[in-house]
C-alpha cells in the first residue's frame, strides 16, 4: 500500500487534534455483494473485527478503534466473489484476506484500498487516499464527514478516488477474468513502483488515486489529501463496468456474411483486424463499450498511428483514450471513426478469409456495411 496508510507521524509534533473519535461508513453501490476487509500498519493500530457484509445497496458504519493508542493506520477493501464456510473453507476470488468473514487473518491478496492515518498528535490529520497500487477492481471514493467543502480546485476535505469503471482500461496482460466467464474481475499491478501502462491507465481515468508507489512525489498530483475538521469518511464502492456481460458483446457480421476478426486470436498490440467467416470464437466477440471504443480480447479497435489517410490499417491495441479509437456506428450501417472522418472497410472489396480491414473514405459500399451487437 501506498499513501495515508504508511505516513506514521506525519507533524506529530503539532497540538492534538479537537476530534475523539472517528467513523468509517461503508456504502455499496458496486451491484454486488462484498464482504469488507482491513489490515493496519505494524504500530500498535489495533486490529478491527465484526467488519460487515454488504448487499448491494447496503451500508453499515464502523468505529475507528483508538482507545489504546491516538493513532490508527491502516486500510479497508473489498472482498469480492466470496464462498464456504467462515472459520473453515471461506475464500474470496479479490481481496481474499483469511477463512473469517467478518475479519482478515491474513494479508489480502491485490485489490483496491482506501488508505488512512488517524493521528490525534497531528493538528492536519486524518490524512486519506485511495490506492490502486496493488490491484484494482470496483472503484472506490473516500468522502469526508461532516466537513466542510473543499476549496475551488480542491485541496482540505476533497473527495479523492473515482466511480469510473476502471475495468474497462486495464491492459489485456493484466487482466484476470472471474473463473468460467468472461467478466473482467481485477486488474493487477505488474510493477508498483514504477509508471507503466498500468498506472498510465489509472491516471488517464482517475487522476486522484494512486497508481503506483511514487506518485505522490509526482508534481501537481492529487492523490493524498487530509481533512482536520471531518469527524470521519464515507467509503462507496461502485460498479466495476468493463464487463464483457455489462454491455452489448458479440460478433460484427459485414460483408460477404463475414465477420470483423483479430488475426490468430492474438491480443498483443498491432495484431490485424481481418475479415473472416464468423465463427462465434473469442477473436470475434468485441463489446460495445460506453466511452465510444470497440473492443476485444481487452484491448480496442484502433486505427494505426491516429492516421487519417485511405487505407490506414486497423488493428488491435491497448486502450488509450485515443481519437484513434473512437467509433460511431451511423444508421446506414457505417462503422466511422470520427478523427479521421472514414468508414471501417474491406480491403479491394474482397470477401476472402483473412482480407485486412482498414480505412476508407465513406462510399455506402457493400464492404463497409456492419452490425453491431445488441
Amino acid at each position: 500500500a501506498a499513501g495515508a496508510a504508511g505516513a506514521a507521524g506525519a507533524g506529530a509534533d503539532r497540538a492534538v487534534g479537537a476530534a475523539a473519535s472517528y467513523t468509517v461508513t461503508f456504502v455499496n453501490h458496486s451491484g454486488q455483494t462484498i464482504w469488507i476487509g482491513s489490515g493496519v500498519n505494524a504500530d500498535g493500530s489495533e486490529n478491527l473485527t465484526g467488519l460487515p457484509t454488504l448487499a448491494p445497496g447496503q451500508s453499515a458504519t464502523v468505529a475507528v478503534p483508538m482507545t489504546s493508542t491516538d493513532h490508527w493506520r491502516g486500510k479497508f477493501f473489498a472482498r469480492q466473489f466470496c464462498s464456504g464456510a467462515p472459520g473453515s473453507d471461506f475464500r474470496c476470488l479479490v481481496g481474499d484476506c483469511g477463512v473469517q468473514a467478518d475479519r482478515c487473518t491474513t494479508g489480502e491478496q491485490p485489490a483496491g484500498l482506501a488508505e488512512f492515518n488517524f493521528d490525534r498528535a497531528d493538528r492536519l490529520a486524518p490524512w486519506y487516499n485511495v490506492s490502486y497500487v496493488n490491484a484494482f477492481s470496483l472503484p472506490i471514493t473516500i468522502s469526508p464527514d461532516n466537513a466542510p467543502p473543499p476549496p475551488v480546485g480542491g485541496g482540505e476535505c476533497e473527495v479523492v478516488g473515482c466511480s469510473t469503471a476502471l475495468l474497462a482500461y486495464c491492459p489485456a496482460e493484466n487482466l484476470t477474468y472471474r473463473p468460467g466467464t468472461r467478466e473482467r474481475m481485477v486488474c493487477t499491478n505488474p510493477n508498483r513502483d514504477a509508471a507503466t501502462s498500468y498506472s498510465n491507465a489509472i491516471t488517464a481515468h482517475c487522476p486522484k488515486a494512486y497508481a503506483w508507489s511514487k506518485q505522490d512525489t509526482v508534481p501537481g498530483n492529487r492523490v493524498m489529501r487530509q481533512c482536520a475538521p471531518c469527524t470521519g469518511f464515507t467509503i462507496t464502492f461502485y460498479p466495476p463496468g468493463g464487463t464483457e456481460q455489462a454491455m452489448p458483446r458479440g460478433e460484427i457480421p459485414g460483408f460477404a456474411a463475414k465477420c470483423a476478426d483479430v488475426a490468430g486470436a492474438d491480443p498483443a498490440d498491432r495484431t490485424q483486424v481481418q475479415l473472416y467467416r464468423c465463427n462465434g470464437s473469442i477473436a470475434q466477440q468485441w463489446t460495445v463499450a460506453t466511452d465510444g471504443t470497440l473492443r476485444a480480447l481487452g484491448k480496442c479497435l484502433d486505427v494505426d498511428g491516429g492516421g487519417t489517410g485511405n487505407g490506414t490499417r486497423v488493428q488491435l491495441y491497448t486502450c488509450n483514450n485515443s481519437g484513434a479509437q473512437q467509433w460511431r456506428h451511423t444508421g446506414g450501417r457505417d462503422i466511422v471513426n470520427p478523427q479521421a472522418n472514414k468508414c471501417l472497410d474491406v480491403k479491394d472489396v474482397n470477401s476472402a478469409d483473412g482480407t485486412p480491414l482498414h480505412l476508407w473514405e465513406c462510399t455506402g459500399g457493400a464492404n463497409q456495411k456492419w452490425s453491431l451487437p445488441t
